[in-house]
């Protein structure tokens, strides 16, 4: 579910894309990470209705919502290189 003042996007890495969704704010961004089997869509309410004035990511990691599925299993070492 993605609501108003939501935005969707993509960021390239080495691997793939990593898909992200974001709201405008001023300041130092504020960034979440969701747990195994779940999305950056379970931000979405968060992001709508919080009162945080600071830009606010949630990124959808390599396998899960609708950023790239990497082969195997990863290393945790490989998702941090992914994602930052």
């Amino acid at each position: 579910m993605v609501l108003p003042g939501i935005r969707k996007g993509y960021a390239d890495c080495s691997a793939g894309q990593i898909h992200y969704l974001w709201r405008e704010g001023a300041g130092v961004p504020l960034v979440c990470f969701h747990q195994t089997a779940s999305a950056a869509s379970c931000y979405a309410r968060l992001m709508a209705e919080a009162d945080i004035a600071n830009p606010v990511y949630a990124l959808d990691t390599p396998g899960f919502g609708g950023s790239f599925d990497p082969a195997g299993m990863p290393a945790f070492e490989q998702y941090a290189a992914w994602l930052f």
